[in-house]
């Protein structure tokens, strides 16, 4: 049995103006009615925060580096008229408790997968982004795929370089765009280097 949220203005405890105005989308915290936050205790004794709203099909955020709910706020905004959405805030980022231990992207995993646990999500859908993309991929490399409906990965292939011997199926697959390490760290057009450093 999952612990209902609060309401996102009472877990907070004052209204929020979000500084970049988009027409049709809130405004103000409290615009969002059905937003909720609530938390629960990981296995090693952090608590991590999530953000809540909508019902149906469970439709789980997984923030990248220092990202948190309130970065999904018009996004879940949107979806939650089709999902029953989340964003989990990952530990030392967002509303989650900071801890001197866990980060590393197989606990961040071990999180999420005790979040599903928490909520009762079975198989539901992901999405990671950036980091979270690579929390994704721990997840499925530890605990498989079982829970996982669906995943979209964004902002973040699975690798950049290719070896020099991988087929050009292997390559695409992986996302690979480069097969020479010195590509990866030199500009493409050297002559513009050279330009701009020689106007300092």
């Amino acid at each position: 049995m999952t612990i209902p949220t609060k309401p996102a203005l009472e877990a907070l405890g004052s209204d929020f103006t979000f500084p970049n105005q988009i027409d049709g989308m809130p405004q103000r915290l409290s615009d969002f009615q059905g937003l909720g936050i609530g938390s629960f205790v990981t296995n090693d004794g952090v608590k991590l925060a999530y953000w809540e709203a909508g019902e149906g099909r469970p439709l789980i955020f997984v923030p990248g580096w220092s990202g948190n709910g309130a970065h999904y706020f018009n996004l879940m905004y949107l979806l939650a008229k089709h999902y029953h959405v989340y964003v989990l805030d990952p530990r030392n980022q967002g509303l989650s408790q900071e801890v001197e231990y866990g980060s590393r992207i197989a606990r961040f995993s071990m999180d999420l997968k005790e979040f599903g646990a928490h909520i009762g999500a079975g198989s539901a859908d992901y999405v990671g982004h950036s980091m979270g993309a690579a929390i994704l991929w721990s997840y499925i490399d530890l605990f498989g795929t079982a829970a996982l409906r669906k995943v979209t990965f964004v902002d973040e292939p699975i690798s950049i370089y290719s070896h020099d011997d991988s087929s050009e199926t292997e390559r695409l697959e992986a996302g690979g765009t480069t097969t020479s390490a010195e590509r990866m760290v030199q500009p493409s057009q050297p002559e513009a280097l050279s330009t701009s450093s020689s106007r300092t």
